[in-house]
């Protein structure tokens, strides 16, 4: 899960990474255990000291204290289908609707499109079970699942389509039955996690009401004439659609703004998207996480902050550089340190600066980390926009001002204009 704990006097605080934040969201939900949460964070429930659960921008989300979990802020949400607030439901509240009906629930749990097969069996366990429900499960994670050699991956937005898709057309089918879909957490390697697949998956769906799983295939292995053959219209949609896209060329896209502005919202969403259409090269390099990772020796004076941004910019051309995408995040706040990163990342890959704009007073009020209250207060110094300088980009490729553009349409103008450059090599 890639915690990172560390002792703040009797706090103990623990960097969250996706599975981690996955498997978090579980536990919140009511559908995992507190104790598979605290086994991944070798902790015990009785003697561990309080536990501040933090995500990779250091923003407090959780802590547990006496064997309970008490959330602290809303877990950051992406953009997209798998993110859909009336699909991403809680265990308790679907079990309870499950309840309400009565006759209990079959589950089809799918990482990825279903099958026509697949979806006959779970309307099969149906009728001989006599449910009142069927759940349709699209289990996502915030971990893009690893690429097999140049097999592109449907990933968690198709899934997620094609599970709606799914339970639309069954709706029809099964009369009198509740055809609930659902997008579920779905950690990809935590540690100490069961291999048995399905087993997990079967543990989960209990938690929502239902009395069997049926988990489901790979469809990415299916050969071309094995997908037109097997799968339904809507799950060879998103097939044909990954296995089709060939626009994803080697690039680097730095997003710079002040904290709060919303440049890490946009990065991810776009890396989603680009991930969506089936690039499996995509790789997103977040200011804060890689502050963690490659730049812990240093501070936050001038010289420290250029030297962070130039190992940015380093891995970034790296990635580039054996044919990836590189979308970094961070402040990236004086004119010199962006001009390095430029001057590095171009020599190997088309090469876009997106400046987020959003005002101060804008950032200020969406700040979940509480940090620019404590840079008022002086309690945190050379904090960028209050005690040190951001010096806005005269030679941004891009302008967003993320307070009047919503993260969809700044995700099209970035993709817009990485288009453009990739037709110009």
């Amino acid at each position: 899960m890639g915690s990172d704990p560390a002792d703040l006097g009797a706090t103990r605080v623990a960097t969250l990474e996706a599975d981690g934040l996955d498997l978090l969201e579980l536990v919140l939900s009511g559908a995992a255990p507190l104790s598979s949460l605290l086994r991944t964070l070798n902790a015990d429930e009785s003697t561990s000291p309080l536990i501040q659960l933090n995500d990779g921008e250091n923003t407090p989300l959780a802590q547990i204290s006496g064997g309970a979990i008490s959330p602290l802020q809303p877990l950051a949400r992406g953009v997209g289908p798998q993110w859909n607030s009336a699909l991403r439901r809680s265990a308790r509240d679907v079990q309870g609707e499950v309840a309400a009906l009565g006759g209990g629930a079959i589950a089809l749990a799918l990482h990825t499109p279903p099958s026509t097969s697949e979806i006959e069996r779970a309307v099969a366990a149906v009728h001989a079970n006599g449910a009142a429900a069927l759940i349709i499960a699209a289990l996502v994670s915030r971990t893009v699942p690893p690429s097999n050699g140049a097999m592109r991956r449907v990933g968690s937005a198709g899934v997620a389509r094609s599970v709606v898709a799914a339970a639309a057309e069954l709706s029809s089918r099964l009369s009198g039955v509740q055809v609930i879909p659902l997008i579920i957490p779905w950690p990809l390697n935590l540690g100490g996690q069961p291999a048995d697949q399905a087993g997990v998956a079967t543990q989960i769906l209990t938690q929502y009401g239902a009395s069997q799983t049926i988990f489901g295939g790979d469809q990415n292995e299916l050969s071309e004439a094995e997908v037109a053959a097997l799968l339904p219209a809507a799950s060879l949609t998103e097939i044909e659609r990954v296995r089709s896209n060939s626009s994803a060329q080697p690039a680097v896209i730095l997003f710079t703004g002040l904290s709060g502005s919303g440049k890490s919202t946009i990065a991810r969403a776009v890396a989603e998207r680009l991930q969506d259409d089936g690039a499996a090269n995509v790789v997103l390099l977040d200011g804060d996480e890689m502050r963690r990772r490659i730049s812990q020796d240093l501070g936050f004076d001038r010289a420290s902050r250029n030297k962070n941004v130039e190992r940015i910019a380093e891995a970034a051309a790296l990635i580039a550089s054996e044919g990836g995408i590189a979308i970094a995040a961070p402040i990236a706040p004086f004119i010199e340190g962006r001009a390095k990163a430029r001057e590095i990342a171009a020599a190997v890959a088309p090469y876009i600066l997106v400046y987020i704009s959003t005002p101060l007073e804008v950032c200020e009020s969406r700040d979940r980390k509480g940090l620019y209250a404590k840079a008022r207060a002086g309690e945190v110094k050379e904090f960028t926009g209050i005690s040190s300088p951001y010096e806005a980009p005269a030679d941004a490729d891009l302008v967003i001002d993320a307070s009047v553009v919503p993260v969809e349409r700044a995700v099209d103008e970035v993709l817009r204009l990485l288009g453009q450059r990739a037709d110009r090599t």
